[in-house]
């Protein structure tokens, strides 16, 4: 069983929509693949959910710690993942700072679609700040590209959201992962909309956001697809 589906939280919504969750739930749990080692598959999954619950817990405390404020306004920014690991390339840029992800997730450095990435126990990991002019923003792999002026700071001060994603095929039919500034974890089911498998095959920022919301919106957790075609099944610790 995939860690974090046995306790899915179910929110108070039509009966129908309760139906096609557990519908949908129930087939994601009876299909693992042959092919990975159940008990494997289930520690992969784990690592992935802490890596992500890591990042979350870092977020937070980059930002009250103001350890980047570029607009000087006393609020915290939050950070891309180069930067929860100490290596400031924003604000007080050269000044060290202490890892607030530990080695793993700085350790092993990928590039994804022309962006910075982590690599840690066959996921891929990469966190989404507000770009100036609203674009998304991941860090990317010339550390130029996130220098000073690259993100919009009052919104990098409220939003922000990080995948993890299966590396390879190798790997079998894992679930990809979210979460963003509410700290909760979401999962993809298997059989509806795109497989995130490989490097170059990672959600979007907003590939887990309900139809019709912001990038940063979040899934809606009502049993609808998402904006990428899945349906996201937050976790419960």
């Amino acid at each position: 069983m995939l860690p974090g589906l046995d306790r899915l939280w179910l929110p108070v919504v039509s009966l129908g929509s309760c139906l096609a969750l557990a519908f949908f739930g129930a087939q994601m749990l009876l299909e693992l693949p042959s092919s990975v080692d159940e008990a494997e598959a289930h520690q992969l999954s784990l690592k992935a959910i802490e890596n992500l619950r890591t990042i979350s817990a870092a977020q937070a405390r980059f930002a009250a710690d103001g350890t980047i404020d570029e607009d000087h306004d006393g609020l915290g920014e939050y950070g891309f993942l180069r930067e929860l690991g100490g290596n400031l390339t924003r604000g007080a840029a050269g000044r060290p700072r202490p890892s607030l992800i530990g080695t793993a997730l700085t350790s092993a450095v990928v590039n994804t679609r022309g962006h910075r990435a982590a690599l840690d126990g066959h996921y891929v990991f990469q966190v989404w700040l507000p770009g100036r002019g609203g674009a998304p923003l991941s860090d990317a792999v010339s550390i130029e590209f996130a220098g000073p002026g690259a993100i919009q700071t009052d919104q990098a001060e409220q939003r922000w959201c990080a995948y993890a994603w299966p590396a390879s095929e190798v790997t079998g039919q894992q679930p990809a992962y979210y979460v963003g500034v509410e700290g909760t974890i979401w999962a993809t089911d298997w059989n509806h909309g795109p497989h995130y498998q490989g490097l170059d095959s990672g959600p979007d920022t907003g590939a887990a956001s309900s139809a019709g919301g912001s990038v940063w919106s979040g899934p809606a957790g009502d049993g609808r697809p998402s904006r990428d075609g899945r349906i996201w099944y937050p976790l419960l610790r």
